[in-house]
């Protein structure tokens, strides 16, 4: 693995001159670009002969314009149904992001527990709606007074969101577990994961979740509802709606044997559509059909000695 230094863009033009020698530099058959806008494949289609694979996992987040245009790749990959219908001038193929499915689930972790602890994991942004969750936990400490939430994530609304606990009175209920290089050791210790996103893609952090037998409570925006079945694996509410968000809460923490079901249909849902082998396959499949373009492409085309002879 290499790393180039190129992290502002059309304006870092020695950025884009170091990515530039490396792609002249290298016979790359592939650039996979997962980040990075309109010249990071323009400096492909400019100085390499690769096939550009364009991966979209989400649409801009504080742009007016909520779609993206995507021009000179030769494929192009979406997250979610809902990614790719915002991608103008393109037919994204759909490949959902996967996560590691384990074979067996302690499905009794938490018998015998006396709490009941909601569990959120992402960037600590608004587009998140964390704001929201807490609010919505507020209401419902006061009915169940074992209710606790449990946030894991960093980012700048965390003083903003530890505030809100304070003025709500309920900052003993919230903890905050910053940012977690990795779930697996706060899931076996929630009994449902909270979603309360206001716009996403597809939320990794939800999948994992699903993977570890948690139901989920999310909104209906983006690709939340292709990966969470209301009634199934979990249920949605609208977006930036408290009371329905609380009532979605209330319904999973009444109901022991409601969590499990959907705990169980969720886990049986990522292992099925969701596992990180069946990502690789697909992703190996649009691979080998690019290879054999660009291979096609070397074939039909003259080589540098050849033409330099000619002109001799």
């Amino acid at each position: 693995m290499r790393e180039i230094g190129w992290d502002q863009g059309i304006r870092d033009v020695r950025g884009l001159l170091r990515f530039a020698m490396d792609l002249r530099s290298h016979d790359f058959a592939i650039v996979h670009q997962h980040f990075g806008a309109r010249a990071v494949r323009k400096a492909v289609t400019l100085f390499s002969d690769s096939q550009l694979l364009v991966h979209l996992h989400s649409v801009p987040e504080n742009s007016a314009k909520k779609t993206i245009a995507i021009r000179g790749a030769n494929a192009v990959i979406a997250d979610s149904r809902s990614i790719a219908r915002e991608a103008l001038e393109c037919r994204p193929l759909v490949v959902y992001s996967g996560v590691s499915v384990p074979r067996h689930i302690n499905w009794r972790r938490r018998e015998g527990a006396r709490d009941i602890v909601v569990g959120a994991a992402s960037r600590l942004v608004p587009i998140k709606g964390l704001l929201n969750l807490i609010r919505a936990t507020a209401d419902l400490c006061a009915d169940f007074k074992e209710l606790r939430l449990e946030i894991a994530g960093e980012g700048p609304e965390r003083s903003n969101l530890q505030s809100e606990t304070r003025s709500l009175g309920i900052e003993n209920r919230v903890r905050f577990l910053g940012w977690q290089p990795s779930l697996d050791h706060c899931l076996p210790h929630w009994d449902i994961f909270a979603l309360p996103s206001l716009n996403d893609g597809l939320p990794i952090a939800a999948l994992e979740a699903m993977a570890s037998g948690l139901p989920v409570v999310g909104t209906r925006v983006g690709g939340i509802p292709e990966l969470v079945e209301h009634g199934s694996t979990g249920l949605l509410a609208p977006p930036d709606n408290v009371r329905a968000l609380g009532a979605k809460l209330r319904e999973l923490i009444l109901d022991k044997a409601l969590r499990l079901r959907m705990g169980k249909a969720a886990y049986e849902r990522a292992r099925s559509d969701f596992s990180a082998e069946q990502m690789a396959r697909k992703i190996a499949a649009i691979y080998h059909d690019l290879t054999a373009k660009a291979v096609n492409r070397c074939q039909q085309r003259p080589s540098i000695l050849n033409w330099q002879a000619d002109v001799e």
